[in-house]
């Protein structure tokens, strides 16, 4: 059976915000809340809209890098920065890949594939 992982398929900053980096913004958000801004879902959508765009969301993401594996091989399509994200997982596993093959097709260049 073949396991297929998305680790990226666009973005402009080629890495997310961590959950920690989340929570973070969250707070902030919150920090700037009236207790009018909460009473109710409706309030709490209108001060969303109040906030700046980087402070209610975020922007990019990983870029293209995409695995595929049967549980013998691996082949990796594109070595965007989602390919950080797939190194860590292989880290943590440290069994994952032990004389198994792992192969790297780029389907094209530029500075964004590491």
């Amino acid at each position: 059976m073949l396991k297929v992982k998305f680790w990226g398929v666009r973005g402009s900053i080629p890495a997310p915000l961590s959950a920690a980096q989340m929570q973070g913004k969250i707070e902030d958000a919150l920090l700037q809340a009236r207790p009018s801004d909460l009473k109710d879902r409706g309030a709490v959508r209108r001060f969303l809209e109040r906030l700046s765009a980087g402070a209610k969301g975020t922007y990019g993401g990983n870029t293209a890098c995409v695995s595929i594996t049967d549980g013998k091989h691996t082949v990796v399509f594109d070595a965007g920065s989602g390919l950080r994200e797939f190194g860590r997982e292989l880290m943590a596993k440290r069994v994952m890949f032990r004389g198994q093959p792992l192969s790297i097709f780029l389907s094209h260049f530029h500075w964004d594939h590491i």
